[in-house]
């Protein structure tokens, strides 16, 4: 089918899909408030079983997305200052004897940690109650979260959870029963934590 140019109400008829070479129609071109792409994707695992009695907050044990480094984390290079990185983070974690706390940090700041209280403000937690089967003590609690950051940068930067407790463990990727007995016992069970971190343009 020809081209069909219309003067009057400024149209083109008759252009097949993939009818513009690539290059012609750049991001500058697209209408105000056209985005929402995702322009890269970064991964973070863990699946090892880790612990800490910390009452004040400190990094989770683990690696990098390229599997290097000593801290559970995710670091993504922004290609633009405006973008926004969505932020979400799967922990498998459980506790013993009191309640633990999670926060989100970027680099060093804390940027999703909630407003409660100076001692017990945290994005996720959970209270082991007592020792009895099916109880946090045995079981493993997933804590999903999710948070939208404006870095406004485009160097390198980290995200990372970090957790703490009030008495007794923490656990990640297990639970507390594994830390006293091993993984050879009837309450055990392996499981992998992740961070994902997307650009958002």
């Amino acid at each position: 089918m020809a081209l069909v140019f219309n003067g009057s109400s400024n149209t083109i008829g008759g252009l097949a899909v993939g009818g513009v070479p690539d290059g012609t129609i750049d991001e500058d071109a697209l209408a105000a408030g056209v985005g929402g792409k995702i322009l890269q994707v970064v991964q973070s695992t863990n699946n090892d079983a880790r612990s800490s009695t910390s009452t004040s907050y400190v990094d989770i044990t683990g690696t990098d997305e390229t599997g290097s480094g000593s801290i559970f984390e995710c670091n993504i290079t922004p290609t633009s200052a405006s973008s926004k990185i969505l932020v979400s983070m799967q922990l498998r974690s459980s506790w013993a004897s009191d309640a633990g706390h999670l926060r989100v940090l970027r680099d060093s700041t804390a940027i999703h940690e909630g407003t409660y209280s100076a001692t017990q403000k945290g994005i996720h937690g959970a209270y082991c109650g007592g020792t009895s089967t099916g109880e946090t003590l045995h079981g493993v609690n997933t804590a999903t979260m999710f948070f939208l950051d404006s870095p406004n940068t485009t160097s390198a930067i980290a995200y990372k959870p970090q957790w703490k407790c009030n008495t007794g463990y923490i656990v990640l990727n297990g639970s507390y029963a594994q830390i006293v007995s091993g993984y050879d016992n009837q309450y055990a069970m392996s499981c992998e934590s992740n961070i994902v971190l997307m650009e958002i343009g």
